[in-house]
């Protein structure tokens, strides 16, 4: 018997994969373990893991946190569209 691999988001646990609750993440296939969220971001379960004010995140399936050279610039997640996360009006990029 063969089972599907684990997507993003999700762990193995008893032979089926499981999604990670809010508070917790998983950004590796395959995984076998929810991590903590860190205190940078705000993670809503699965893979939706999103900055928090004063941070950008470098990629969707990275946790890299890293603060804002102008941390007033980064307003963190905006409704939960924006993985690396939103810029105040008038700045923008990496960083904002």
């Amino acid at each position: 018997m063969s089972f599907r691999k684990c997507d993003h988001g999700e762990v193995l646990q008893y032979n089926e994969c499981l999604i990670c609750i809010s508070g917790t993440y998983s950004l590796e296939l395959d995984s076998i373990l929810c991590l903590v969220c860190p205190s940078e971001a705000e993670c809503l379960g699965g893979s939706r893991i999103f900055p928090r004010s004063s941070y950008w995140r470098s990629g969707k399936y990275s946790d890299n946190f890293i603060q804002c050279l102008r941390p007033e610039s980064c307003i963190g997640h905006n409704n939960y569209t924006n993985y690396k996360g939103e810029c105040e009006a008038g700045y923008r990029s990496n960083l904002c």
